[in-house]
């Protein structure tokens, strides 16, 4: 009975059971252990970190802030709090706020490649993209490789009329994944904005093989159909998406 007393006193306790129920896919459960950890212990980093977690999980942003507000005042120079506390500001629009983060945590951690990329996707949203794509490149000179942002990187680059470095993320991509269709159909969209819209037709077409029910491959290859004149096949895309959005 007194070991169970004294566990109950301890935060560590709570944490673990906290850790045990959120890894099960209950976040309400664990965050009210997290919480009594709290209690006994209101300068706990791992139980502050977690509950705003959880918060930020469940789309409770303002308060998951509060808690990574609250953890860096007890102890500023741990990157993942920033870095959390940037992606919350994000997620609210508070885009200036979370660029400070991301600065701190890239000056706290520097070869972390999760805060470059969460850094570049900022910075997207900011319309920055040549410093969007800076950000992806310290990203993937320490982890090579990362589908998702080599993905984000193509982007930028085609935001910025870059077509031929697109492209050639979009090849990196499919060298680790054949069978991503976006990457297969954005290598059709590098073409038709080159103006080669018979050269697009054929990712497109093997794209949708990878992904039949994809719309935004099926517009695309809509509008390059269009270029060419050919109105039928275009008219036959544009049905398909019609059946697929009514459903």
């Amino acid at each position: 009975m007194r070991d169970v007393d004294k566990a109950g006193r301890d935060p560590n306790y709570w944490i673990t059971m906290g850790y045990s129920l959120h890894n099960e896919g209950k976040p309400v459960q664990a965050k009210k252990y997290y919480k009594r950890a709290l209690e006994l212990d209101p300068k706990n980093i791992v139980a502050r970190i977690s509950l705003g977690n959880i918060l930020s999980e469940t789309g409770n942003f303002d308060n998951a802030i509060n808690q990574y507000i609250d953890a860096i005042d007890v102890d500023p120079n741990i990157p993942e709090i920033w870095i959390n506390l940037g992606a919350a500001l994000t997620a609210i629009g508070d885009l200036q706020e979370a660029k400070k983060c991301y600065n701190k945590a890239t000056q706290l951690d520097p070869n972390n490649p999760i805060v470059w990329h969460n850094k570049g996707l900022l910075l997207r949203h900011l319309g920055q993209y040549r410093d969007a794509v800076s950000c992806y490149e310290k990203s993937l000179k320490l982890s090579p490789h990362e589908v998702k942002v080599w993905y984000d990187k193509a982007f930028a680059h085609m935001n910025l009329s870059e077509y031929k470095a697109a492209d050639l993320c979009y090849d990196e991509i499919l060298k680790m994944d054949p069978t991503h269709a976006d990457a297969t159909g954005d290598k059709g969209v590098v073409q038709a904005s080159l103006g080669h819209f018979h050269d697009a037709i054929p990712f497109f077409d093997e794209a949708l093989k990878i992904d039949p029910r994809n719309i935004r491959l099926l517009m695309n290859k809509a509008r390059a159909l269009e270029e060419l004149g050919d109105f039928e096949k275009a008219k036959k895309c544009y049905d398909e998406v019609d059946k697929m959005s009514s459903i």
